[in-house]
């Protein structure tokens, strides 16, 4: 059975890794660097902003074991992973063995995220409450099941792809002709639509004990009114009002405390995050799927809502060495973040072909934050330097208020400093259109 090196002890001075490149590596690292506990934080391969904070260093890398070798050479004693990928591809099972402690699950576990099948099992088996599905590898037998589906008088269905960048492959069928339209022959797994009111509930875990971060929306779909494709994600609103005080707590004891248990019942157990995205439906709350690392956006969003006096980093260590503390919140109380995403014309459907040039400008709001995604320095004058960036995703904007009104009215005044070619948002994160079905 595999297991993770633990730390024994905090380690001082902490050393820290993060990979990637987006608003959440630079949320997190922001955060993280005022922790008097951190000497060094390494960002693979980082952006503008991770580039500029005090503390960081960009590192170029092109696979886990590069990452793995700058690691080794910076004396990096703490790999915090938050991507997708790096996680299915067994980044924390590498790192381990090199007696690396990390933040994040192993290969095995994180099936949990990185296969929905895998996840609907494992509700299952855990009494946690999640749609009705099916899953097939035949055209013929996926018709037969929407068709069955639409003969008892559900109105819509739900294809997934179900693997990794699921959330990007999710198509609701609302015909049986669209079906035959959609339907592709091979692995697919197919759901019940629901309707009701979507959020996500988070928690911090040493594998045993937990503590819950305040619930968010993350908004997904391309276009207002929640229309268009599905993106790694617009916008993010933080507390969200769509989830009760009561039903917070529920879904704590009743979702977080079961899957927690259910991983250490199959020794899959980890220090890191767990989310779990919510459809609160007629019939009470339904699981829809998970995420074992913080995401992107609502990364953005949290860390600055995080207590001033409270240090990040020590809590991921204490976490890391089964000494999380459990006496007090996090997070700050009657204090809300919106933030809103940035991204080129095309995306997610297309990719720029060509570095977008960008201005950006000091925002006058207060309480306001600029987040870099994927930018990078350009300049045939190296004194000089021109901000860049790739396309899709390009900055977020977050605003922070005592209410959810004043935060979203600063996130959208600070997206005033922010310009570049075909650069399009969402113009209604955190309306009450967004926020309450």
């Amino acid at each position: 059975m595999f297991t993770q090196t633990r730390l024994r002890m905090l380690p001082e001075p902490l050393r820290v890794l993060l990979l990637g490149s987006g608003g959440r590596e630079h949320a997190l690292a922001w955060k993280l660097c005022q922790s008097p506990l951190v000497e060094l934080i390494v960002v693979c391969p980082g952006n503008v902003a991770t580039e500029e904070l005090t503390k960081t260093k960009n590192c170029k890398y092109e696979s886990l074991e590069q990452a793995l070798s700058v690691s080794k050479s910076r004396n990096i004693n703490l790999a915090v992973f938050t991507n997708e990928a790096d996680l299915a591809a067994g980044a924390v099972d590498l790192f381990s063995q090199e007696g690396i402690p990390c933040i994040g699950p192993p290969k095995k576990a994180s099936l949990l995220e990185t296969s929905k099948v895998f996840a609907k099992r494992f509700m299952s088996k855990n009494n946690i409450p999640t749609a009705t599905y099916g899953h097939f590898s035949c055209y013929e037998e996926s018709l037969l099941f929407i068709e069955d589906q639409f003969a008892q008088g559900r109105r819509k269905v739900v294809l997934k792809h179900p693997g990794i960048g699921a959330r990007q492959g999710v198509f609701v069928i609302e015909t049986l002709e669209e079906a035959k339209q959609t339907l592709p022959d091979f692995d697919i797994l197919i759901e019940e639509f629901l309707e009701g009111r979507e959020f996500t509930i988070m928690a911090l875990t040493d594998g045993r004990n937990f503590t819950m971060f305040p619930p968010y929306l993350d908004v997904k779909t391309r276009k207002e009114n929640n229309q268009g494709p599905m993106t790694g994600g617009m916008g993010c609103v933080c507390p969200t009002i769509r989830c009760t005080e009561s039903m917070f707590q529920a879904l704590a004891q009743g979702f977080m405390a079961r899957i927690i248990a259910g991983l250490g019942k199959e020794g899959l157990d980890f220090p890191g995050f767990i989310a779990i995205d919510v459809i609160l439906t007629h019939d009470g709350p339904i699981a829809i799927e998970y995420d074992l690392r913080l995401g992107d956006p609502e990364t953005q969003a949290l860390m600055p809502l995080i207590q001033p006096d409270l240090d990040l980093a020590k809590v991921l260590a204490q976490c890391h060495s089964d000494q999380i503390s459990l006496s007090s919140s996090l997070f700050q109380k009657d204090r809300f973040a919106a933030v809103v995403v940035a991204v080129t014309k095309k995306y997610p459907l297309e990719p720029e072909t060509q570095p977008l040039h960008v201005n950006l400008t000091t925002p006058t709001q207060k309480d306001t934050i600029i987040y870099h995604s994927h930018t990078f320095h350009s300049s045939v004058q190296p004194s000089q330097p021109v901000v860049q960036a790739r396309g899709g995703r390009v900055l977020g904007v977050c605003g922070i208020g005592n209410n959810l009104d004043v935060a979203a009215q600063r996130a959208y005044s600070g997206m005033e400093a922010v310009k570049f070619e075909g650069m399009e948002y969402r113009t209604d994160i955190g309306t009450e259109t967004d926020n309450v079905l």
